[in-house]
């Protein structure tokens, strides 16, 4: 009897050890299956293609993008594992010049971004390469933008008071900013180029320091001479009375245009300042160049 238990005994233990060797090995093997069938769909879900939308696409390289997005063909991210919330604050932290994006995927392996570039106002003169648009926000030009004229304004700042991440909220940039708004609207009519408007004195101490300066190029030469054998037009402006001051230059700027005519270009002075500070009284001095 007891040789008959023994041996019914070792038969369950054969039975169930050879149940549970095939169930672990099976198990074993289901889960290399599903390792590989995962590890194959994931290879499949990576981002693979960048395609840019919105009113400014193709505006910046796709490569910029994708080395501030830390994308690489020789190693791709899983399309799963990419967040999209944070790509959007990483682009603009990154790329200033970058007013909004968003960003999402399409499956299996397109990254889509819509994004939109700031319009440059006028270049900062305090600093190099350096634009700012209507809303006070600092941002690198070039390479980012094609050449064009654009006004300069300058505010006598530091560089500790610049920053790419908030708007410039000084005084001196909100009256440069409707200075170049006054002047745009006539300059056209007026056939004169801004080059720039200096405020950098407009908020001195002393009533006698403060200016506002524009600096001004007869249109009319500019299209067919060299910057050197036109005239610059220097106009100083009283701060608290540039609206009436600009008024009297205007009415002055088209007997100035038409002195400039009668000159002889090759020997003629290379800058005209004309202080307008003083109510109907236009002070002009001619300045040759050295």
């Amino acid at each position: 009897m007891s040789k008959k238990l023994s041996l019914s005994h070792a038969l369950m233990w054969i039975i169930g050890s050879t149940i549970l060797i095939t169930g672990g090995t099976y198990s074993l093997l289901k889960n290399s299956a599903n390792a590989r069938k995962e590890l194959s769909f994931d290879h499949a879900h990576v981002i693979r293609k960048i395609i840019q939308t919105g009113p400014h696409r193709d505006h910046l390289k796709t490569s910029i993008l994708a080395e501030v997005l830390d994308l690489s063909c020789d190693d791709p991210r899983l399309t799963k594992r990419f967040n999209v919330k944070d790509a959007e604050k990483k682009l603009l932290k990154n790329l200033p010049m970058v007013k909004s994006a968003k960003l999402h995927i399409v499956k299996p392996d397109i990254l889509y971004i819509d994004y939109m570039m700031r319009v440059p106002m006028a270049m900062l003169y305090d600093f190099e390469n350096t634009a700012i648009d209507e809303e006070g926000y600092l941002f690198p030009f070039s390479p980012f933008y094609s050449p064009k004229s654009i006004p300069e304004i300058y505010l006598g700042m530091q560089a500790e008071e610049a920053s790419f991440d908030k708007p410039l909220k000084e005084e001196a940039l909100l009256l440069a900013t409707r200075v170049l708004k006054s002047l745009r609207k006539i300059a056209l009519h007026q056939n004169f180029y801004i080059k720039r408007i200096d405020v950098s004195h407009a908020f001195e101490r002393s009533l006698g320091k403060r200016e506002i300066v524009l600096q001004l190029y007869s249109k009319n030469h500019t299209l067919y001479l060299s910057p050197k054998s036109s005239f610059l037009y220097s106009v100083r402006l009283d701060p608290s009375n540039y609206a009436k001051n600009l008024g009297d230059y205007l009415m002055l700027h088209k007997e100035l245009v038409a002195l400039e005519k009668l000159y002889d270009y090759k020997v003629k002075e290379d800058e005209r300042v004309i202080d307008m500070r003083l109510d109907n009284t236009a002070y002009i001095e001619e300045i040759a160049s050295n």
